[in-house]
């Protein structure tokens, strides 16, 4: 016997679990001695449990798996296990990882094997630039890889203040919400992105700043790789083409590449962790103003918030109208994808000059 689903209450459960679970991740991290000892190159002050994040992954899989064994979201049988073979595999890399600090060539070894897989068995969009349409496998399947790796990889390395992956997903998902609502309302992944967006808020009610527990490997790798597969799918058969994607994700991936062009110039290790992404640069400035009134630690939450206030803010209220023109004005997406990368290259430009109004704050 079958029961119609209240989405309304499933979204409500699955925020609820995740809080849930990610306060178990919580006690185990901190019974288990799984903590986050700050450094010289940390954002945070006090030893902080990691590993939250796979409340998220847990909740998430479980929740889609339940609704399509029980035929609630009709689905493609290999579209169905790809994401969830993909996703799996990375998240239990990642847990390894966060446990037995795996080499950075074996991580890659194994993300290119599956993200590869993924691409075979999902396949991949056409891209038009400047009216040329580029539809060719031998073109479109080693870019797609390699796009997808990159991604994966950069939105870990991106995690580095409290909320940031967090509050980056949520925004994302949100804005390819409202415009698949509007475009391509029988998408079947919207479902998958309405449940993934509240497994995040249920997340970041322990990761929020001051964060009480970090994602962790194992999480931030698996949201970047779903977000991308959420992208390569949509690219394939809705209106949000490539171009929507790259502009949703424009903050994340502009800052990341323009970090480590800068530290493979100044022939740094580019696999030691840091915190010279733009936005840690912006938190640390901000975290430095001598107010006397706030303890360092609540300087440093403060700072955190702010940034991931105006990262919301700027996908909602700049990059989200640029996506949405970019999905019902295809031939000029290029355009408002160029749009879109501006304000964040500027950025990431100016707040490294030593004579910038950032460095001023100190």
């Amino acid at each position: 016997m079958r029961f119609d689903v209240s989405w309304l209450a499933l979204d409500a459960a699955v925020f609820i679990a995740t809080v849930l679970v990610t306060g178990m991740a919580y006690r185990y991290a901190l019974i288990h001695g799984m903590l986050d000892v700050p450094n010289e190159r940390s954002s945070h002050f006090v030893a902080t449990p990691r590993g939250g994040g796979i409340s998220i992954v847990i909740v998430f899989l479980a929740v889609v798996s339940a609704l399509f064994f029980g035929d609630y979201i009709p689905m493609e049988t290999q579209l169905f296990y790809t994401f969830l073979l993909a996703t799996m595999m990375i998240a239990v890399l990642g847990l390894i990882d966060d446990r037995m600090n795996l080499s950075p060539w074996s991580r890659l070894s194994v993300h290119t094997v599956v993200v590869s897989a993924a691409v075979f068995f999902l396949g991949v969009p056409t891209v038009s630039v400047v009216g040329l349409m580029i539809d060719s496998p031998w073109i479109l399947y080693p870019l797609t890889i390699v796009a997808l790796l990159w991604w994966l990889n950069l939105f870990n390395f991106m995690d580095g203040i409290d909320g940031i992956a967090g509050v980056e997903a949520l925004s994302i998902l949100l804005a390819a919400i409202a415009i698949l609502m509007i475009t391509d309302p029988m998408f079947v992944l919207i479902a998958w992105m309405e449940l993934l967006a509240f497994s995040i808020i249920g997340f970041l009610c322990w990761n929020w700043p001051p964060a009480r527990i970090f994602m962790g490997d194992a999480a931030s790798c698996f949201v970047g790789l779903i977000l991308g597969l959420f992208a390569l799918c949509a690219a394939i058969t809705t209106a949000m083409n490539v171009w929507c994607w790259l502009i949703l994700f424009s903050v994340f991936w502009v800052d990341a590449t323009v970090t480590l062009l800068i530290r493979i110039y100044r022939r740094e290790k580019i696999h030691r962790a840091h915190r010279r992404h733009a936005y840690q640069l912006l938190a640390f400035y901000l975290s430095r103003l001598n107010l006397r009134i706030l303890s360092p630690e609540w300087l440093r939450a403060y700072a955190h918030r702010f940034v991931d206030v105006v990262l919301f803010l700027y996908n909602a209220l700049y990059l989200f109208p640029l996506a949405c023109l970019a999905a019902w004005l295809p031939e000029w997406a290029y355009a408002f994808a160029l749009l879109a990368m501006a304000p964040m290259l500027w950025f990431s430009w100016q707040i490294r000059r030593p004579q910038s109004d950032f460095g001023g704050l100190l």
